[in-house]
């Protein structure tokens, strides 16, 4: 069955043979994951965003026209699951930095090392 092409993959897996979608992951797996890993540098991280791309894929399928390839269709939802998860990460660093600047109250740090600066110039001054 693996000389189907994709068009005809895609009308099986909708007309109820879910079980075909495997046929067209086991075709893209490869390079999208490639692409997921040079975009998330870390195996785990292309991994799961891998498999968010074909879920959206599969359950967005009746969205799929055919007015490109399925391959373009499949590497632009790859593409936008990867932003996403670059996205994803990038919050949570802000939020733990911010958590970590309310915990030690780093608001005011760098005025209180101008302030200190300006004592210890002074105070060599007058020596």
């Amino acid at each position: 069955m693996n000389h189907l092409t994709d068009q005809e993959i895609i009308n099986s897996v909708k007309r109820g043979n879910a079980a075909d979608f495997s046929l067209l992951i086991d075709r893209y797996k490869d390079k999208a994951f490639s692409m997921l890993r040079r975009m998330l540098k870390n195996s785990l991280d292309a991994e799961e965003a891998l498999q968010d791309a074909f879920l959206k894929a599969f359950y967005g399928l009746n969205n799929f026209h055919g007015d490109s390839q399925f391959s373009t269709w499949l590497y632009k939802i790859t593409y936008n699951c990867a932003l996403s998860m670059i996205a994803s990460k990038k919050r949570k660093i802000e939020l733990e930095m911010t958590s970590i600047d309310e915990h030690f109250e780093l608001g005011n740090f760098d005025n209180e090392i101008y302030s200190t600066s300006e004592n210890a110039n002074d105070f060599i001054y007058k020596m």
